[in-house]
């Protein structure tokens, strides 16, 4: 909420990208070096190829949350 009274509603979509980021991030590498990731993605697949394939899909779900909470506060009447 401190951010929303510096910055605006574009403080608010900052801090929600950084956080949403942050915690996807660590979802996806977990999820890339899980057992089950590996078997249907292929093991053949370098390590380091499944790990930047986890980071675009937490990239792309930070931005769709982070796209999400701009409309969700311009929507509102603050």
């Amino acid at each position: 909420m401190l951010m929303f009274f510096l910055k605006g509603s574009q403080g608010i979509q900052v801090i929600n990208f950084i956080f949403s980021f942050i915690l996807l991030l660590e979802v996806c590498l977990k999820v890339s070096k899980s057992e089950r990731f590996i078997n249907w993605i292929g093991e053949s697949l370098e390590e380091s190829l499944r790990v930047f394939i986890m980071f675009i899909v937490g990239l792309n779900c930070s931005y769709f949350f982070s796209r999400f909470t701009y409309h969700l506060v311009n929507s509102q009447v603050l």
